[in-house]
């Protein structure tokens, strides 16, 4: 049997084009696999200073650590900040040193952002705009804005926690007086000399004191 120099010849060739292929796909492979390693380790790296940051810096240490402590009688309340306890501190020596210039007003404060709320009853700047189309409203607070925008969004942020209550709100003030359900707080008292009727709500006060009316 004659064999065929020429044949045997291309399939050498071919032989070590296939080998020539394979060992550039598992060079390339090596390559990928080495890079893809070392973005994990970068990755890792990153992650690692990023969180030993946090835990380092100077606001994470402020607080976990409350040390400017308030003196008054009865009072446990601390602070990370001074001007913190500056604030709370007026609370209980009735410093208001925030002053309206409206002639005839005469109303203080604590602090001078309710200055600033309180003065635009005066001037009648309501900067705070919804965003909704063709509503239209303006308030003098962002708070009342960021209210408002829950009856457009249906947004009820603030949940009952008692158990088995699944009721929530729109407003923190609605939840406070919703948990009297539960807790059967009566803040609400008569003012009527030897009555001792207590209620929940003010306007069931403010029916009431009408059968005192003669």
């Amino acid at each position: 049997m004659k064999i065929n120099d020429e044949n045997i010849k291309n399939d050498n060739e071919e032989s070590n084009d296939d080998g020539e292929f394979y060992d550039k796909v598992d060079n390339y492979a090596r390559t990928v696999r080495s890079e893809l390693v070392l973005k994990t380790i970068e990755s890792n790296i990153i992650k690692k200073t990023k969180e030993t940051k946090i835990e380092e810096s100077p606001k994470s240490n402020q607080l976990n650590n409350k040390k400017f402590k308030c003196n008054f009688s009865g009072c446990e309340k601390a602070f990370a900040r001074k001007n913190k306890l500056v604030i709370h501190m007026r609370y209980h020596t009735g410093e208001r040193p925030y002053e309206c210039k409206e002639p005839g007003c005469g109303k203080s404060f604590t602090q001078s952002y309710n200055l600033t709320y309180h003065t635009r009853t005066h001037t009648g700047e309501r900067p705070y705009i919804c965003p909704e189309p063709g509503c239209g409203m303006s308030f003098a607070m962002s708070s009342h804005c960021s209210r408002h925008k829950r009856t457009h969004s249906g947004e009820r942020p603030y949940q009952c926690k008692e158990p088995g209550c699944e009721k929530s709100f729109a407003q923190f003030y609605n939840l406070k007086v919703h948990m009297r359900s539960h807790t059967g707080e009566r803040p609400y008292k008569c003012s009527e000399p030897g009555c001792e009727k207590r209620f929940a709500y003010n306007t069931p006060l403010k029916e009431h004191m009408k059968t005192h009316i003669h």
